[in-house]
């Protein structure tokens, strides 16, 4: 799929999705049974595979149900992944970043300028964390 797009949505395909075009309104994706690229002006976002739905648009991306690995990188937004499994890389600025986590997990590494990182796991999880917080300076 390519072009502008004002809304859209898209759901129920079996294969590959390969979305790439500016949006102005909101864009919905659910159930992507194999590889999801979508790349827009300020978002790429790849993932292996959606059971559940994201929704984009308005400073907002949310998903729900994805399997990894998932890479996202995003400007300006407001990020919320829920019941995401498997590897999971974020890098946004000016918004904050929403995460939580289901078996089986991969790595998570998230990258975040100027905004929050919120990270909930499961609670028989095993993990190890790695955080590092920097002010900068005038």
């Amino acid at each position: 799929m390519d072009g502008e797009v004002e809304d859209g949505n898209v759901s129920d395909v079996t294969g590959t999705l390969e979305f790439n075009a500016g949006y102005n309104g909101n864009v919905q994706l659910s159930h992507i049974g194999q590889r999801l690229h979508f790349k827009s002006v300020r978002t790429d976002l790849q993932l292996a595979k959606l059971d559940g739905d994201i929704s984009m648009g308005h400073g907002d991306i949310r998903a729900s149900s994805v399997a990894g690995p998932v890479k996202l990188n995003t400007r300006s937004n407001e990020v919320h992944i829920e019941d995401v499994s498997g590897e999971v890389e974020v890098d946004n600025r000016n918004g904050l970043v929403s995460i939580r986590a289901k078996a089986p997990l991969g790595n998570i590494d998230v990258n975040n300028v100027r905004g929050g990182i919120q990270l909930d796991l499961p609670s028989a999880a095993g993990f190890r964390l790695d955080a590092e917080s920097k002010k900068r300076h005038h």
